[in-house]
């Protein structure tokens, strides 16, 4: 078969729905950032697109390789990211957080101490809501809520306080009632921009 037949039927709907889920995934890991999404689907598709001439409809179908192409290339990012953070880049000077450091106008402190949440989100990738987005959302919640009936609202409340487990258990309902429940109720909180990513 030809090369260029080849990635067409391996690169498809198929392919790029699973290629869109794991790099949502690993962009929501703490060492990733959502802005990576798109470069870490970018550098799926390529893995999968030179492995292409690979896939043999004799030996596996074709979900099956792209899954376990895309999987292998997901295995092999995580891989190179533990390899860059266990490696400290070259001139790069190591102190124990307990080292003593001098401030303006203060006494020395520990290091750690100077430590702020915006650092730590600058090496984990992760970003923390502004006031006014936690604000929108939590202004949306309200309004999603106030839409629904009293008894998907008491469902939601229940949801906010306790485990899916106990849920089942007050209303003695069966776990896939429940999750057919929250299935109907997730396009009321979508109306109001809530859980769409």
């Amino acid at each position: 078969m030809p090369k260029e037949a080849t990635c067409h039927e391996v690169f498809s709907d198929y392919a790029r729905n699973v290629i869109r889920l794991k790099a949502r995934q690993l962009s929501r890991r703490a060492d990733f950032s959502r802005s990576d999404e798109e470069d870490i689907a970018q550098d799926l598709t390529l893995h999968l697109l030179t492995q292409a001439q690979h896939f043999d409809p004799s030996r596996a179908a074709l979900k099956t390789f792209v899954t376990h192409v895309v999987n292998s290339c997901v295995a092999m990012i995580l891989r190179e990211r533990w390899r860059q953070k266990r490696v400290p880049d070259h001139g790069a000077e190591i102190q124990s957080l307990e080292t003593m450091v001098d401030v303006p106008d203060e006494p020395p402190i520990a290091l750690w101490a100077t430590i702020s949440v915006a650092d730590i989100e600058r090496r984990t990738g992760a970003t923390s809501k502004s006031d006014a987005e936690v604000h929108d959302e939590a202004e949306a919640f309200d309004h999603a809520m106030q839409s629904l009936s009293d008894e998907d609202r008491e469902l939601c409340e229940r949801l906010k306080v306790g485990s899916q487990a106990s849920v089942t258990r007050d209303l003695q309902i069966s776990r896939r009632k429940l999750r057919t429940l929250i299935s109907s109720l997730r396009p009321q909180f979508e109306r109001f921009g809530l859980g769409r990513e």
